[in-house]
């Protein structure tokens, strides 16, 4: 505390990271007059006792971000004297504190609730700039908070017409007419799907025109036949995440098919599956991934488990036929061996290579990925395979690395 009086005239960004247990918030913020930036972070001893005296026009804060167990008790205390405030990350953001943000923080273009993100994506820099009609730019409710999706539909329909990215939990029930209010600037979409609310999901996809990133958690649920084809009139989608997902293989295999058949408007660029239900991706899939031409990065996490050798062969083969593939990712693929991650590291134009928990993958097979690899590739990780030893890695840094951006063993 010492410290910050002796700088408090000149502070503007604070990041205080141990339990506050003597000195409060409050003191804290009097004593740094302008400070804007202030990170609250592992304090769960935290003593917050109301704030004294705060100045008249209100704090000078304009980015907060609270990782703290009694968020909610500061949040209340303080976000009323927050009439700059631009962006806050927390955890305990309740319908209350939804409510005082809309009578306190007129300037609020961020909201996160998941704040142990760290630190956490504060959205687009333009968001800030002014003038701007007012309501959020970006608001998270994706992963950690408790808050029920019915209490962040008011929030959601003020800010219809500057919404640009959005998480969500869609975990409670939500007549899915509430929703039909329309996201015209939406252009990231991140959910979490629990079982029988794809319907929600599709109706939210459905009223976003702009999108080009979407991000799905569907938690092991089963999505429904057809779900996928709300994705296919999204002109402008360019990165998809699919996340512990089950599915019709067939309808998997029939959107790569049709992304595949629009390659003159087709923008994705980017295709991550990760942890996929066994039956989903099959070598039939693995075909029509690899037949959308405008892909840059493919990242397979735990993906492959219903495909045989020779599909594999064969997509890696395929692979070497898409002209802008610049960047693979493969985690936990036991099914890839030495060879095939030679033939990977031939690919012309591939740039990134990034191997982890690759149990199929040895020392022998990283000392021929440097003896073969392409002249592009410049960034690659290797990270817990277990069957690559220091020797190789070394050889493949002196061999193909020298100049490389990222190397990680």
């Amino acid at each position: 505390m010492s410290l910050i009086r002796l700088f408090r005239d000149n502070l503007t960004k604070l990041t205080v990271s141990w339990n506050l247990t003597k000195d409060t918030l409050g003191t804290v913020l009097s004593l740094c007059p302008n400070l804007e930036y202030f990170h609250l972070s592992n304090s769960h001893d935290i003593t917050f006792q109301p704030l004294q005296s705060p100045p008249p026009s209100g704090y000078r804060l304009r980015r907060l971000y609270l990782q703290s167990e009694n968020d909610e008790d500061i949040l209340e205390d303080l976000l009323s004297h927050c009439p700059r405030l631009e962006a806050l990350a927390a955890i305990d953001i309740n319908a209350d504190i939804l409510d005082l943000i809309d009578r306190c923080c007129p300037l609020l273009r961020y909201l996160n609730a998941n704040s142990y993100e760290d630190p956490p994506h504060w959205g687009p820099d333009d968001a800030y700039d002014s003038p701007h009609p007012p309501g959020l730019y970006t608001l998270n409710f994706n992963t950690y908070s408790d808050t029920p999706m019915r209490d962040c539909l008011s929030t959601l329909n003020k800010s219809k017409d500057t919404l640009r990215m959005l998480g969500l939990k869609l975990y409670d029930t939500v007549d899915d007419q509430q929703l039909r209010f329309g996201l015209s600037q939406l252009t990231t979409l991140r959910l979490r799907i629990n079982e029988g609310r794809f319907g929600t999901a599709e109706s939210i996809i459905r009223q976003s025109p702009m999108l080009e990133v979407v991000s799905l958690n569907f938690r092991a649920s089963r999505a429904p036949d057809h779900f996928l084809m709300c994705l296919e009139t999204r002109a402008r989608l360019r990165d998809l995440s699919l996340i512990e997902f089950d599915m019709n293989s067939q309808d998997f295999q029939l959107f790569f098919d049709h992304c595949a058949s629009q390659y003159q408007s087709c923008a994705l660029q980017s295709i991550s599956l990760l942890e996929c239900e066994e039956g989903v991706i099959t070598d039939k899939v693995l075909t029509s991934l690899a037949n959308i031409t405008t892909l840059r990065r493919i990242d397979l996490i735990e993906a492959l488990e219903s495909t045989t050798y020779k599909g594999i062969v064969a997509f890696i083969e395929q692979l070497h036929r898409l002209p802008q593939l610049e960047t693979i990712r493969l985690r936990e693929l036991d099914e890839i061996n030495n060879d095939m991650i030679v033939q990977i590291a031939k690919i012309d134009g591939l740039r990134a290579l990034y191997l982890c928990d690759m149990g199929g993958i040895t020392s022998s097979g990283v000392r021929a990925l440097a003896d073969n690899a392409s002249s592009t590739l410049r960034d690659v990780s290797i990270i817990h395979c277990s069957g690559v030893n220091d020797k190789a890695t070394k050889y493949l840094y002196r061999k193909v690395l020298s100049n490389a951006h990222h190397f990680i063993t």
